[in-house]
């Protein structure tokens, strides 16, 4: 990503609608590009004072350093939480295929005449509610 682009999502990052692919890589050069570093903070400082002014709160913090690294921290927190999510629900799926496979060739290793489709159709047939009529 370069500048221009970092910049033009900076109001998009303020109001929390970026996609997480483009919030990731918009947190990766903001942390690699001290000049969109700045950038970002000056925007998070007056975001956050309008939002006061606006909402008649009390300004509660003043290092806008700081409250920028937190969001930051915050934000990575959450793309790393999406990605073990991500991780977690792809293994699942191949441990669920891998079980179903390996119950198939257990069930059916004793009818070695009949291909893996025809095992599979045989055991969706015993085990579902519904009447499947005849393979074409």
């Amino acid at each position: 990503m370069n500048c221009h682009k970092a910049e033009m999502m900076i109001n998009d990052y303020l109001n929390e609608t970026l996609s997480m692919s483009d919030l990731e890589a918009f947190i990766q050069h903001i942390r690699s590009c001290p000049a969109c570093f700045e950038e970002l903070e000056t925007y998070v400082m007056i975001h956050y004072t309008l939002d006061v002014l606006d909402n008649d709160k009390v300004i509660t913090e003043t290092d806008f350093h700081k409250l920028l690294e937190n969001d930051l921290a915050r934000h990575e927190e959450e793309i790393a939480n999406v990605k073990r999510r991500r991780r977690l629900f792809s293994f699942s799926i191949v441990l669920v295929e891998i079980i179903m496979v390996i119950t198939l060739w257990l069930h059916y290793k004793g009818e070695p005449d009949k291909t893996l489709p025809q095992q599979i159709v045989t055991v969706m047939r015993e085990e579902s509610r519904f009447h499947w009529g005849p393979l074409s």
